[in-house]
């Protein structure tokens, strides 16, 4: 409890960025991830208890100081050798260098290679400047550091010993501080390897990801989230970190946590070379995910967003729930892969997959675990759901019911809503075309009421005005006869306009053997509010 308290702290300071020396506690795990440079600082007064020589004059806090050490012996064992030339600096010290950079360079070039005082990292103990030894120049630059063996042992194992290098080629605009290959960082073992098997080029990028880790889920997602996690969907080791990019064995397990909720454990599965991650192999055997060539996995790539369209259009498949065939609609669609197109139109048009605004789909944007555990649960949710297959050519067709249940109607599937509509029109005569549609509003007074519009392409159009009488809707047998198209087109907008606040929308096509399409306005608790048709005969 106490290293989660420090935690938060850790995080609160990082994103408040308040003066970070205050926010750490010495003598925890989580002081070793102080983060300094020119937008988060030390107080003048900040000195570490703990100092002790690590050669050549300089001083290391304690742990970083042995760690140093033994790493420096092992580099000895290899016949390579370093020098010590900077360790700790006080923030008198670092304001003297700082002044002496800016009158000798000036500001701007002083910027690049120096910190203000009160943002070394120096000044917390846990940096060391080293360059190969014999080294001589008055220069760090100079040295060329990064073009000796050293160097290069330092970049394949200075994590196993809590060690990174803080200022890496090309990311200036990021730590502020231009490449210096002589300038190490510690971190801790666990943070250091974190980072490198994980791709975290640089530190700020990894103490946004742990604010991300250990924070919770998004606003708009939180309820959801919790749902997921009390129906057993989310894996436990998945339960946080909810903001950061998912990975591929990650929706693997997540694919296999749903499966498994439906169809009981799976018992195959398939070997990859890279990894012998169990919900992998089995999320392998049941063909929903696939490795990337040469029998790897590739498990620890971030999820994209058209593989996590793929990934849920082939669990639907393999649970017999099928998504409806439809194009994307997406602005972007020309970006996804040839092998996603379908997928993506699919997850689409079953509302389980959204854009990322401007309808863009962003196929290569990363997929964080939020999201995808928010679609896993709407596909679990659209695999609870009565699957009515309804056959076409046996629906009930000829005189319109009388009365219609509102319960009934908000709470329809789409196979009762096409009966449903089927009564009311019926679809008996032969090459017919109409776009039709219901809704659900209120009029002046308050009470529900229901509008039903009909356009006709060979009969003109008309619209039908249905009242709600105690809980059920029935028909007035007001007709209004309609001019061209467009007049029709212009009231079936302003009736929706005026009745309708609709969360979202999606079309459908629910026929193969015929032109027939349904599309559905849900509100905010995926009620129906709205469907509106179009039936070619």
């Amino acid at each position: 409890m106490r290293r989660r308290l420090l935690t938060c702290i850790l995080i609160l300071a990082l994103l408040s960025g308040s003066v970070f020396a205050q926010a750490v506690t010495i003598g925890t795990p989580e002081e070793y991830l102080i983060l300094v440079n020119r937008h988060h600082g030390l107080s003048s007064t900040h000195h570490p208890p703990d100092l002790i020589p690590v050669g050549g004059g300089q001083l290391m806090r304690a742990r970083a100081a042995n760690a140093f050490l033994d790493m420096q012996r092992s580099m000895n064992a290899a016949n390579l050798f370093l020098a010590p030339i900077s360790g700790f600096r006080s923030y008198e010290s670092q304001r003297t260098l700082w002044n002496n950079a800016v009158r000798n360079m000036g500001q701007a070039e002083a910027e690049r290679w120096v910190a203000r005082p009160g943002h070394s990292e120096h000044q917390t103990g846990l940096a060391l400047d080293i360059v190969q030894r014999g080294f001589t120049g008055s220069s760090l630059r100079s040295a060329q550091f990064q073009n000796t063996q050293q160097f290069a042992w330092l970049q394949q194992h200075a994590h196993h010993y809590g060690f990174i290098l803080r200022y890496p080629q090309a990311y200036e605009h990021i730590t502020g501080i231009a490449f210096e290959p002589w300038h190490w960082r510690y971190i801790g073992v666990a943070s250091a390897t974190y980072m490198r098997e994980n791709g975290f080029a640089v530190f700020e990028r990894y103490i946004e990801h742990r604010a991300a880790w250990f924070s919770g889920p998004s606003n708009w997602a939180a309820e959801q989230v919790q749902t997921a996690i009390d129906l057993g969907l989310v894996p436990a080791h998945l339960q946080s970190g909810f903001t950061s990019a998912a990975t591929r064995a990650e929706f693997a397990a997540m694919v296999v946590a749903l499966y498994e909720n439906q169809r009981g454990e799976i018992t195959g599965r398939v070997e990859f070379i890279d990894t012998n991650d169990e919900a992998v192999r089995k999320a392998a055997y049941i063909d929903v995910v696939q490795g990337v060539g040469g029998g790897r996995f590739a498990p620890s790539n971030r999820l994209t967003r058209e593989q996590a369209a793929v990934m849920l259009d082939r669990l639907a498949d393999v649970l017999d729930r099928p998504l409806p065939d439809h194009a994307g609609t997406f602005s972007d669609m020309n970006d996804v892969s040839y092998w996603a197109e379908t997928a993506v139109g699919r997850v689409q048009s079953a509302d389980i997959m959204h854009g990322v605004g401007e309808n863009r789909f962003s196929p290569r944007g990363q997929y964080t675990r939020e999201q995808s555990i928010v679609t896993i649960l709407r596909l679990f949710q659209r695999l609870e759901e009565p699957d009515v297959h309804t056959d076409p050519e046996s629906e009930p067709v000829g005189e319109s019911e009388e009365v219609i249940n509102i319960a009934d109607l908000l709470g329809a599937n789409l196979n009762e809503v096409r009966y449903l509509f089927g009564n009311l029109v019926g679809t008996g005569e032969q090459g017919l075309q109409f776009d039709s549609g219901i809704m659900v509003g209120t009029d002046d007074e308050g009470e529900t009421i229901v509008f039903i519009s009909l356009d006709f392409r060979q009969a003109g159009s008309a619209r039908f005005h249905y009242d709600a009488i105690d809980g059920a809707f029935t028909r007035n047998d007001v007709r209004t006869k309609l001019g061209a198209p467009d007049d029709s087109i212009s009231v079936w907008s302003d009736l929706w306009n005026e009745t309708v606040d609709a969360h979202r929308y999606f079309t459908t096509v629910t026929d193969d053997r015929a032109d027939r399409s349904v599309s559905i306005y849900l509100d905010g608790s995926d009620r129906v509010l709205g469907i509106s048709f179009r039936w070619n005969f």
